[in-house]
């Protein structure tokens, strides 16, 4: 569909809430708009639909029963389900942007053992990975030399990376600003990260219980991993120093490569469009 000059295909409905709140059927007529001129989003039924959305019971990835948590509906068996591990994997590897390895691979080397978490990353060989049906010499080759450029981090790219709920990149570049230490981040209590701007009771206790979790892998990350202090926060004094920046669409280069730019002059990039917001990059 056309919308705002651009053609829409999809809107993603990002939970079971979003579907609940609106009242979705099959076969609705929906009314969407571009908000902040960008993203598409589905803002209300105008005709109801013929039939009722069925959520899973069962995760359609391992078979086990679905659990609610809050809006989401989540595998109960995650640390057995191989595509909640696939999709652990994943996530690290966007956060620490380590290109080159895709789904398809992470999946062979989830199922055949090769990897188990992320830290296993920065253990496999370019050996290891070539046995893979689906990868190949050199393929193999070039992502062991990508998994080598992400042996230094920022914190807080380490903690988004863990796929902690409620810990994304703002609260991650938020006590990496503040704390600068693993060790120290790690010795919150929800009590105290229920002090910060922004995060409150339960998303403090969230980090805590997420923290607590990853105790054994945050342990094999720190002796695998250089953690640097310096998070992905702006360079104070900068030419952008106070304006902010938002990214969207196809760019002449890579967009975090975009954002770094901005940020070595001072700017921010929050994660999203809001009324502080200065420059939209389209």
């Amino acid at each position: 569909m056309q919308l705002s000059g651009v053609t829409v295909t999809r809107a993603t409905l990002h939970h079971r809430g979003q579907v609940v709140k609106l009242g979705l059927t099959i076969g609705a007529t929906l009314a969407m708009v571009r908000r902040g001129g960008v993203i598409p989003h589905i803002e209300r039924v105008l005709v109801a639909g013929t039939e009722p959305i069925v959520f899973p019971t069962a995760c359609p990835a391992c078979g086990a029963a679905v659990v609610e948590d809050g809006d989401f509906l989540m595998c109960s068996q995650p640390a057995t389900c191989v595509a909640a591990r696939v999709g652990r994997i994943l996530h690290f590897l966007d956060a620490a942007d380590v290109q080159g390895i895709g789904e398809v691979i992470v999946e062979e080397a989830v199922t055949t053992g090769l990897i188990k978490s992320p830290a296993d990353l920065y253990r496999i060989k370019a050996s290891d990975l070539a046995a893979l049906e689906k990868c190949g010499e050199k393929n193999a080759e070039k992502i062991v030399q990508e998994i080598a450029k992400a042996r230094t981090l920022p914190l807080d790219v380490v903690l988004r990376g863990l796929g902690i709920a409620n810990l994304g990149k703002t609260a991650a570049r938020t006590l990496a600003e503040r704390f600068t230490t693993l060790d120290k981040v790690r010795a919150l209590s929800s009590g105290e990260l229920s002090q910060l701007k922004g995060f409150g009771d339960v998303i403090a206790q969230s980090i805590v219980d997420g923290l607590k979790e990853n105790t054994s892998l945050l342990d094999e990350l720190a002796g695998l991993v250089a953690i640097s202090a310096g998070s992905n926060a702006a360079s104070a004094g900068g030419a952008l120093a106070g304006a902010s920046f938002v990214f969207t669409g196809a760019l002449t280069l890579d967009r975090k490569q975009a954002e770094a730019r901005v940020k070595k002059l001072g700017a921010s990039v929050p994660s999203g469009v809001t009324k502080a917001l200065t420059h939209l990059v389209v």
